[in-house]
């Protein structure tokens, strides 16, 4: 159990602190924001029986991953046959579209964002009482993952001096994800009031 404790703590610290710089920037947020806009103008000539739109923005990433350049309103012209097909919900329209992309434009799938933050701040649409809610959820997850491992060097551990040698490693690294979490967090939300 210790070990997997460690493997946890590892692989936050790699995809929270590591693959994240200091946050989303002021040109960055008016970029996700145009992007956003052109995202819906595509999403409203899909033909959908049911009308309820999603919260779009769980799909958003993924769209922009899928070009190198950014997007001219030329694309809307287009012919795609997900603009002419009929679609039961929003849900299986965007399937069919990012398939048709992938497809018949050569567009490439590239990874979501190795930055699970940005990823975060995006899906929220720069909401900070949503992104405030996850930071909430991420502080209680990291307090019981530090009292867990505690416990396990307890039980490991015989020899009082490598117990908190363990204890201190993992206090280490949860203060790091901790404080570098707020900041990018933080960071990213004020640089997007400020833009506009």
């Amino acid at each position: 159990m210790m070990k997997t404790t460690k493997i946890v703590v590892q692989k936050l610290r790699l995809h929270l602190v590591y693959n994240c710089d200091s946050g989303i920037t002021p040109t960055d947020a008016q970029k996700i924001a145009d992007e956003r806009v052109y995202f819906m103008q595509i999403l409203l000539r899909l033909q959908v029986k049911n009308k309820t739109i999603p919260e779009f923005e769980i799909y958003l990433e993924e769209f922009l991953s899928m070009f190198e350049e950014p997007l001219k309103w030329e694309f809307l012209d287009r012919p795609l046959r997900s603009y002419t097909n009929q679609f039961k919900n929003y849900k299986s329209a965007i399937d069919a579209l990012f398939n048709e992309l992938r497809g018949t434009f050569g567009v490439h799938h590239t990874l979501v964002s190795k930055c699970f933050l940005r990823h975060v701040v995006m899906t929220k649409n720069f909401g900070s009482l949503a992104v405030m809610a996850f930071a909430s959820k991420l502080r209680s997850a990291l307090i019981k993952l530090t009292y867990l491992s505690a416990a396990c060097a307890t039980v490991q551990f015989k020899d009082a001096r490598n117990e908190t040698w363990f204890e201190d490693q993992i206090v280490e690294d949860v203060t790091l994800i901790a404080t570098h979490v707020s900041q990018y967090l933080n960071n990213s939300l004020v640089r997007r009031l400020i833009h506009y």
